[in-house]
C-alpha cells in the first residue's frame, strides 16, 4: 500500500493535492487539487510507477502490514519527483487485526470436523484497479494466480480501509456476520451464494496465524442495478420493457420472501446499488450484513431528521409523537438505535 500524505507548508506537492483531492478539501488555488479523480489517478500511479523497481526489491514490499510512504524530492525541486520509504503499520496494522479471527472460529465444525473451506491470502490477490468502494470496509476488483481470465470481487476489511475510515470495527462484524448468514440459507436462485474463496492475512501478534479478512465473489460484468438504471436514464427512450421488469419484481418479491420465510432472517437495506444483474440480467440479492440502515428508508428517529417522544394522553394511552429538526445533522446511527429503542421501545 502506497501513502500520500498532505504538506502543510506545500500544499501544491503531489501528496498535498491528492489529498485535497480525494477528502474535496477547501483550496485557494488551482494547481493544489485536481480537476477530476482521472487526473488524480493517472498522477498516483505514474509516481508510483517511478519507484516500483526499487520498492519490489525490499523483502518487505509483500507483508500485509508495510505501507510506502511517498514525499517529493525537494532538493529537485520538482514535484512530481517522488522518494519513498517502507515503513511497518504496527499500531495501526495490529489494531486492524486483534478483533479478526482464524478459520476455525469463524465457522461451525462438524462431528467430521471444519470442512474444507477454499482460502487465499490476500498478499496473493492479483490487484485489478481501484477500489470500487473505500469506507466501512473495502470492495475491489482482483484476479488470483494461475486465473487471468476470471476477475473476482474482493470484500472485507484491509490496512487501506482502516487508515481511510474510522468504521473499522463496523466493518469488521458486517464481515463476519454476512459470511454466516449466507452459509446458513438455504440456496435460492436470487440470493448471492456462499463465496467462492475466503481471503486470510497474517496476524503477527500475539502470535503468527492466519486470520480470515474477507471474502472473494465473481464479477458480474452487468454490475448493479443502480448502474443499469443511471444508464437508462440516460436514454430519450428506455428500453426495458414491462417483461423484464415484471420479472425483476417477481424475482426480488421471492428473494425477500425466501430470506424471512425458509431462511428465517432479514436483508435490512435492499437498494438498487445491492442487486446485482447476472449474465441473464436476473436478479442477484448481495449485501447480507445486517448491520445498520440506509438513511432513506429507516425511521426518521434513526436517521437525525425527527425527534419523538412518547406522550401520554388522559386515558394513559401512549402516542409517539414526532418534531423536526431544524437542520439535517450527519446520522450517528450507533448512538441514536440505542438512544430509540430504550425511549421508544414502541417504536421499534
Amino acid at each position: 500500500m502506497f501513502r500520500f500524505s498532505r504538506n502543510g507548508e506545500s500544499p501544491s506537492c503531489l501528496g498535498s493535492r491528492i489529498v485535497a483531492s480525494f477528502f474535496d478539501l477547501p483550496t485557494t488555488d488551482p494547481s493544489e487539487t485536481f480537476p477530476n479523480s482521472e487526473s488524480r489517478s493517472r498522477a498516483i500511479w505514474k509516481s508510483i510507477a517511478r519507484v516500483w523497481e526499487a520498492c519490489s526489491r525490499s523483502p518487505l514490499i509483500r507483508r500485509p502490514d508495510v505501507v510506502v510512504d511517498m514525499f517529493p524530492r525537494k532538493s529537485l525541486g520538482e514535484e512530481e519527483q517522488v522518494d519513498f520509504k517502507i515503513m511497518t503499520a504496527n499500531v495501526e496494522y495490529d489494531d486492524l487485526m486483534k478483533d479478526l479471527l482464524p478459520l476455525e472460529s469463524v465457522f461451525e465444525a462438524d462431528a467430521d470436523g471444519l470442512p474444507a473451506f477454499p482460502t487465499i491470502d490476500y498478499a496473493d490477490l492479483i490487484h485489478a484497479g481501484v477500489p470500487i468502494t473505500v469506507g466501512r470496509g473495502e470492495s475491489e476488483v482482483v484476479q488470483v494466480p494461475g486465473d487471468r481470465d476470471s476477475s473476482y470481487v474482493f470484500k472485507g476489511v484491509t490496512l487501506a480501509s482502516a487508515l481511510i475510515d474510522d468504521t473499522t470495527e463496523c466493518a469488521k462484524r458486517s464481515c463476519y456476520n454476512e459470511i454466516q448468514t449466507v452459509l446458513d440459507m438455504p440456496p435460492q436462485p436470487n440470493i448471492k451464494g456462499p463465496p467462492e474463496f475466503y481471503v486470510t492475512t497474517t496476524r503477527y501478534e500475539p502470535k503468527r496465524e492466519s486470520v480470515v479478512c474477507g471474502t472473494l465473489y465473481p464479477f458480474m460484468k452487468n454490475g448493479s442495478l443502480a448502474d443499469a438504471i443511471k444508464e437508462q436514464v440516460k436514454l430519450s427512450t428506455p428500453t426495458w420493457s414491462l417483461h423484464t421488469l415484471a420479472k425483476w419484481c417477481s424475482q426480488l418479491a421471492s428473494a425477500v420472501k425466501h430470506s424471512h420465510s425458509e431462511a428465517g432472517t432479514y436483508h435490512i437495506d435492499i437498494k438498487p446499488s445491492n442487486i446485482l444483474l447476472d449474465d441473464n440480467e436476473d436478479l442477484i440479492v448481495i449485501d447480507w450484513e445486517q448491520d445498520g440502515a440506509t438513511i432513506y428508508v429507516c425511521a426518521p428517529e434513526v436517521n437525525d431528521t425527527m425527534h419523538v417522544r412518547e406522550v401520554k394522553d388522559s386515558s394513559g394511552s401512549k402516542t409517539l409523537v414526532y418534531r423536526p429538526f431544524n437542520t439535517l445533522p450527519i446520522p450517528d446511527f450507533g448512538a441514536n438505535m440505542k438512544i430509540w429503542n430504550h425511549e421508544c421501545p414502541q417504536s421499534n
